[in-house]
């Protein structure tokens, strides 16, 4: 149970910075200024996501410790940093495993598997992060687009970061990170066929410029996929069923 200190810690900082601001946002919205202030309530609305949040992921952390108490032979507490939806680090005492399993390749503090962390990343970072590394033409771009949005982030954080998911999802199959845990072909009439194109990627060789720059090559790769898609009664597409990819 969170501790009775955090609601008031809460309770507080909502009083101090919204409520008693209340009144004068809305003297500056009478007097026009409409992006001002939707502007300081969106950054007070999200200091109060990182004030809760900071306080349920360190007292829930508290908590983790006091109940892994059995296991504390092969268990130390170590800082660990969590980093929010909005882009926010905090440090966090969590668990950390002293010995694992040989062939183990997963991350040893407990709090990265217990929460679905990736690399620190809460999945709603990784989530808003990865999603502006795929529609923009560079982390450059991914990252400008996530700090319009008030996401905090570093070009070469979001590399990172996109490269591990991208790692993860592979070592998963991507099959399972399609289909919904209910959805199956059985019994239904499908078409499958074949997809691919062709897309330069970038290999680093080793090899530095005058200026100190990594060099890289940029192969072609073409892909193939199988598409599956559904079929009705009548032999068209279903377009109750979105094709699948593989």
């Amino acid at each position: 149970m969170i501790q009775p200190a955090a609601d008031c810690k809460v309770l507080n900082f909502i009083q101090s910075n919204l409520v008693n601001r209340l009144t004068d946002w809305c003297a500056t919205l009478v007097e026009g200024d409409f992006r001002k202030v939707e502007q300081l309530v969106f950054e007070q609305t999200q200091a109060l996501f990182d004030h809760v949040m900071t306080l349920l992921v360190k007292d829930a952390a508290k908590q983790l410790r006091s109940s892994q108490k059995k296991k504390a032979n092969n268990l130390s507490v170590r800082p660990h940093k969590v980093q929010f939806r909005s882009g926010t680090m905090v440090k966090v005492h969590g668990l950390y495993h002293k010995r694992v399993p040989e062939g183990y390749q997963g991350s040893r503090h407990f709090l990265e598997q217990h929460w679905g962390l990736i690399n620190g990343a809460s999945p709603g970072y990784y989530d808003v992060s990865c999603h502006a590394s795929v529609i923009g033409p560079s982390y450059d771009q991914a990252q400008c687009l996530l700090a319009r949005h008030g996401v905090k982030s570093s070009i070469s954080g979001v590399r990172r970061l996109t490269n591990e998911v991208a790692a993860q999802c592979v070592k998963r199959g991507e099959v399972d990170l399609i289909l919904e845990a209910s959805e199956t072909l059985a019994g239904k009439r499908v078409l499958i066929s074949t997809d691919g194109g062709r897309s330069r990627v970038r290999e680093y060789n080793g090899l530095f410029g005058d200026n100190g720059w990594a060099r890289f090559d940029t192969p072609y790769r073409e892909p193939k996929l199988f598409v599956i898609e559904v079929l009705d009664e009548h032999g068209r597409l279903c377009t109750h069923h979105l094709p699948i990819y593989v």
